[in-house]
């Protein structure tokens, strides 16, 4: 057909392939009655189908008991039609039914998106674009005894479908002569404007397919596909350059989950990872929303979805303009990801945000942080940002992150590593963390630290009640005003319950009455003891040994030789 007439062809552009669309439609609707009957609708046939454009290539046909088809292994895709409905196909049913009325609106766009950006040659049917709902019947523009005769040949044919047989079907088959069936037939193109998702569907596939060199047939590319589950497969697209490669996914079975796969088609190239670039599901479209796919990850392909993931090369986007975001408990990563498209309308080119590591409960700046290996969960959660950096990643956008590694807000009871220095002192693994000076001249204060945490004076704040004792794990500590949290040294907690037996009858032993001073005497002679020295907040000007930010004494300095932190992945 396609060769040319010296080579003894016809020279014809195209042929139409019947295959695609029966395996298709046997894969969408679960029905093979007829000459559907040589199809299953795996996966492996519509692989195949996108691959050689003929299924049936001179092996035997089911159906017709003998071998079917001509050799084409070599046939360049584009020489083939494929399509999903045409005037033969629809109006050789019972009732003229359309796909749209056969299975449900997602599985409808997941076929449409592997019709239209597979490599043959789509052909859309009158109505298909917009999802025309009425039926297209099978009519005929003749009258009296040619009439009856055709409505009887088509009886009699159709009865090739157990379920035509049916008497009362056969009783209700639309005369083929019968203006209404002929009216019944035409579109109603109002539905074009109510269907406007379906229609979007196209027109942005049509699209694709015209300006991404990896699915136009004017490019050099080629197909390869491969059976990823029991109703799912990939198709994917391979180009000169390894950045234009992609994938189209497609599964019409339940939600795959997907652990582990085999499958070295699912490989990015060399320096490149996936990042979906598009989904049958886009609320655009009417669908449910994008799921998130990361083939580098366990990741969820939905049921009955198509999304198309491009490759990319990691890069980074120069800044262009930056908008500054604070980050706090009621400003959290997704409301961020809310701002992206007015962010990106403005024309900025990166989120700049303010600190997102674990900070002080309730920082309305982040600066605070306690803990440099976990995100604030006040922000949200890992899979949030990732959701935040993914939506600016999709519209070309970037991050800049305010990070201040050598910033950490101590006092309270939420810093792991000060406490521990307030409880080993120079013994604790964090003692060369922080710019401390362990050797101050002043006098009591050798191997100390000096924690001005006090709102009065440290004889004012003991004998009003301000300080107490209480049990710590194993040990105890020392709360100031219920909020900052003194851990006792080891050897004294071990101390003390060998002497008094319990944690109750050290406690007991350690607290006073307020506004009697000599009665705080055992937990003043314990405080002496510790490797802190609690003074009042205006003594840091003169007497603080640790270096701090500003007048701060809530935001600790670490040592420029300490700045390891653990690594967030924010892939």
């Amino acid at each position: 057909m396609i060769d040319p007439p010296e080579q003894g062809g016809h020279g014809m552009d195209a042929m139409v392939s019947d295959d695609f669309q029966h395996a298709v439609r046997v894969a969408a609707t679960g029905h093979n009655d007829f000459y559907y009957r040589d199809y299953l609708g795996t996966p492996q046939e519509l692989v195949s189908a996108l691959k050689y454009g003929f299924l049936y290539q001179g092996q035997r046909s089911d159906m017709r008991d003998k071998a079917y088809g001509t050799y084409n292994l070599a046939t360049p895709p584009e020489h083939f039609v494929h399509f999903l409905e045409n005037h033969d196909r629809v109006a050789n049913s019972a009732r003229g039914f359309r796909l749209s009325s056969l299975m449900s609106p997602a599985r409808l766009r997941a076929i449409t998106s592997l019709l239209l950006l597979g490599p043959q040659t789509p052909c859309l049917f009158r109505g298909q674009e917009f999802g025309a709902s009425n039926p297209f019947l099978y009519f005929f523009g003749v009258s009296g005894d040619d009439a009856r005769v055709v409505a009887e040949g088509r009886r009699k044919s159709l009865t090739n479908f157990p379920g035509v047989a049916d008497p009362v079907m056969q009783e209700r088959l639309p005369d083929p002569d019968d203006p209404a069936t002929f009216e019944a037939s035409k579109l109603d193109w109002a539905e074009a404007e109510r269907h406007a998702g379906i229609a979007a569907l196209h027109r942005d596939l049509l699209r694709i397919r015209r300006e991404d060199p990896a699915f136009s047939q004017a490019s050099e590319r080629r197909i390869d596909g491969a059976v990823i589950g029991e109703a799912a497969l990939l198709i994917r697209y391979v180009t000169p350059d390894p950045g234009g490669h992609r994938l189209l996914l497609l599964n019409l079975g339940r939600d795959l989950q997907i652990g582990v796969v085999a499958e070295p088609l699912l490989a990015p190239a060399d320096g490149h990872r996936w990042r979906m670039d598009w989904s049958s599901e886009h609320p655009d479209y009417d669908g449910a929303g994008r799921r998130p796919t990361d083939p580098e990850k366990f990741w969820i392909l939905p049921s009955d979805c198509a999304p198309g993931v491009a490759q990319r090369a990691p890069t980074m986007i120069p800044p262009r303009a930056t908008y500054r975001l604070q980050l706090n408990k009621d400003f959290t990563f997704a409301d961020a990801t809310a701002l992206v498209p007015y962010l990106d309308d403005l024309g900025v080119s990166h989120a700049y945000l303010s600190p997102i590591l674990k900070a002080r409960p309730g920082s309305t700046h982040g600066y605070d942080t306690v803990d440099h290996s976990q995100l604030n969960p006040e922000l949200g959660s890992l899979d949030d940002f990732r959701g935040l950096a993914q939506t600016l990643q999709q519209r070309g956008m970037g991050i800049i992150l305010d990070f201040v590694p050598n910033h950490m807000g101590v006092g309270g009871a939420d810093n792991a590593l000060w406490l521990d220095v307030l409880k080993h002192a120079q013994a604790s693994r964090y003692a060369d963390w922080f710019d401390i000076d362990w050797h101050s001249p002043r006098p009591g204060m050798e191997g100390k630290l000096l924690v001005p945490f006090l709102g009065t004076s440290y004889a004012e704040s003991l004998a009003a009640g301000h300080l107490r004792l209480k049990p710590d794990g194993d040990g105890f500590a020392v709360w100031a005003h219920d909020g900052d949290k003194l851990p006792i040294r080891p050897e004294d907690a071990s101390a003390l319950l060998q002497r008094y037996g319990s944690a109750g009858a050290v406690i007991t032993t350690h607290t006073g009455q307020v506004g009697q001073a000599g009665s705080w005497s055992a937990l003043d002679s314990l405080i002496t003891k510790q490797n802190w020295r609690l003074v009042h907040f205006s003594t840091a000007a003169d007497e603080i040994n640790y270096r701090r930010f500003f007048v701060n004494s809530d935001w600790r300095a670490f040592a420029s030789s300490a700045l390891t932190c653990s690594r967030i992945s924010m892939r």
